[in-house]
């Protein structure tokens, strides 16, 4: 099982489409796919782990929202 950095580090990869020197974007996401299929097999998993999750979750969404949103909205305002 991956850690929780390294889980954090592969969804920047997946959100983003890059993948790390040796490894392709596909075998990045289904890498990612599979850690997170771990801890959510079943509602207990789910439960014990949902901390971890929503926190891969919202650190991702921090680092890649801001800069769609400054892409979009700079077609309509100074920003």
């Amino acid at each position: 099982m991956a850690t929780i950095k390294e889980l954090k580090e592969m969804a920047l990869h997946v959100a983003k489409g890059t993948a790390p020197a040796n490894f392709t974007c596909e075998d990045v996401a289904s890498a990612y796919a599979a850690e997170i299929e771990e801890m959510c097999g079943s509602v207990n998993k789910f439960m014990k782990n949902k901390y971890d999750l929503y926190e891969i979750i919202i650190e991702t969404a921090d680092e890649i929202i801001p800069k769609k949103a400054i892409d979009v909205l700079g077609q309509f305002a100074e920003i």
